[in-house]
């Protein structure tokens, strides 16, 4: 609609002056007005000077005014969310009728003032505060907590497709859980209800504690390894090197030209995809939150190093911390406390791997898992090849040249343009004998012209 119209003024801009010009020396003659030359000819050099702010600003002026209705109504929808500031603060600094909890139903709400150092130190996700009632408030303070209860969520309101369709759990304090299930079973979909970003068209969503999450597609920012990894906060030696360990990055650091403190170009395109989901992972550590989301981690390394991270990472630094795991690898689930098997957006079954294993319920996952292990390991061995060829390239160069894993510029010719260069680009439009005719013509002109 908004381009029909820009297009509308566009075709005013020829059209106009003539329109009006007509109009207006219609009404003229109409009104029994005597017109002469001098005043038709004022009246088109008018409308002529004004064809320009009629035609072309007002439809720009338009065009700027429906941006801003748009962005004005997204502020209004905004400042009216039931969503308030205490949703960012981690629910055990709040107390309501002697009850820690975030929610999402939006049933309550209570306004507190922040300032933005303790909005800083928040990044990851809460709920919204809201009372609770019957077992929930026997919890303890210091306890993290992820009580899901019927929920059913929606990216579209419009549509019957549902992402999650009934899904209940209960997951304790210094609980680990796997999520596994086939390819579009809901397994992401649930952890982004968890972090309040899938609509929540039914049930109760409740955690308490600070969330961390760890996305399926990892992702850096433009800065150095070490920013990446502390991600603001204040810098702890001891604790950095311990997650730099686990998540395996000390010979990764060896291969950087200046180690962590080497620059990572924009949307770290000079590292490998291993190497983002371990810088991804060890950010995630380092924020020292009480729940932990880990969407697939070790889809994006080999065996060994995803043995490793699983052994130092999830069963090590994060044995006192609630931490989801989503992943297809099935040799993991051996170590953990719960598994949720889901399937078409509903949890299936949920118990530990004996269990699931004497029902034969494992079985076709772990061929489906097996099929998207093996296309992984030979897409991870094709990248791993080609990035340690690009290394060795990086390296091999001078030192003082490229320091940091930044892009290169452009390679571009610097001089003055050759005639024959001109006479191809002439060439490539007409034949010879064409452009000689038309130099004579030129010269012709211009000799009748003098």
């Amino acid at each position: 609609m908004r381009g029909a119209i820009l297009s509308s003024f566009d075709a005013l801009y020829f059209t106009n002056t003539p329109i009006a010009g007509f109009i207006s020396v219609t009404a003229l003659l109409l009104t029994n007005n005597y017109l002469t030359a001098f005043q038709i000819f004022t009246l088109l050099s008018i409308l002529n000077v004004i064809k320009f702010s009629v035609s072309v600003s007002v439809g720009e002026t338009l065009h700027l005014l429906a941006d801003v209705k748009v962005s004005l109504d997204r502020i209004q929808n905004f400042l009216e969310t039931n969503y308030s500031c205490m949703d960012m603060e981690n629910a055990t600094r709040r107390t309501h009728n002697g009850c820690d909890s975030p929610t999402f139903d939006g049933r309550h709400q209570e306004e507190e003032n922040l300032n933005f150092s303790e909005l800083a130190n928040v990044f990851m996700f809460s709920g919204e505060e809201n009372e609770l009632r019957g077992s929930s408030c026997e919890r303890s303070n210091s306890e993290s907590w992820i009580s899901l209860n019927n929920v059913s969520c929606s990216w579209n309101e419009i549509d019957d497709l549902k992402a999650l369709q009934n899904v209940s759990m209960e997951i304790g304090n210094k609980q680990l859980v796997a999520i596994t299930g086939p390819v579009g079973c809901g397994k992401t979909s649930l952890l982004q209800a968890i972090l309040g970003q899938l609509p929540c068209h039914s049930g109760e969503i409740k955690h308490s504690g600070n969330i961390a999450y760890v996305p399926q597609l990892p992702w850096v920012f433009s800065g150095t390894v070490q920013e990446n990894i502390t991600f603001g906060k204040c810098l702890d030696a001891v604790r950095y090197q311990k997650i730099v360990q686990a998540c395996c990055l000390e010979k990764d650091f060896q291969q950087f030209s200046k180690g962590d403190l080497t620059h990572i170009g924009q949307r770290g395109v000079s590292l490998s995809g291993g190497q983002r989901a371990r810088i991804c992972l060890a950010r995630t550590l380092y924020s020292d939150a009480d729940i932990f989301l880990l969407d697939d981690p070790f889809s994006a390394v080999d065996f060994q190093v995803g043995s490793h991270l699983f052994k130092e990472c999830i069963l090590g630094l994060l044995a006192k911390k609630i931490c989801v795991l989503v992943t297809h690898q099935h040799q993991f689930l051996t170590g953990v406390d719960t598994i949720v098997v889901m399937e078409q957006g509903t949890i299936v079954c949920h118990g530990q791997y004996n269990e699931l294993q004497s029902k034969d319920i494992l079985s076709k996952l772990v061929i489906v898992g097996k099929e998207k292990e093996r296309r992984e390991s030979v897409s991870n061995s094709r990248c791993l090849q080609r990035r340690r060829t690009t290394m060795s390239l990086v390296l091999s160069m001078d030192e003082g040249a490229h320091n940091d894993l930044v892009e290169e510029d452009e390679e571009r010719m610097v001089g003055s343009v050759t005639w024959r260069l001109y006479w191809l680009y002439l060439r490539s439009a007409f034949p010879a004998v064409l452009l000689f005719c038309l130099f004579f013509l030129v010269l012709l002109v211009q000799g009748k012209v003098c």
